[in-house]
């Protein structure tokens, strides 16, 4: 049987202390044959949101600045690099 990827897109900003807890959660779902893919994007973040991201498992993006502060461009982002 093949594998289904679920991706999960998480546009973030500033949420460092958090992100990481989310992100394990997230992973922890993880079931045969299902795969998970959580790919966090970071919004112009002030703080250490993508490498707490990175840390706990997820693929970053950042948003380029000409979108920085609209969740929907980040989500979007994040939708067209999900497998």
């Amino acid at each position: 049987m093949r594998a289904r990827t679920v991706s999960v897109v998480i546009p973030a900003r500033n949420a460092g202390a958090s992100i990481g807890g989310v992100v394990r959660a997230i992973l922890a779902q993880r079931r045969p044959p299902m795969e998970v893919e959580v790919i966090v994007v970071d919004d112009a973040s002030k703080d250490d949101t993508a490498a707490e991201a990175r840390a706990a498992g997820a693929r970053t993006l950042v948003v380029p600045a000409s979108g920085a502060g609209n969740p929907a461009a980040a989500r979007n982002l994040g939708a067209r690099a999900a497998r």
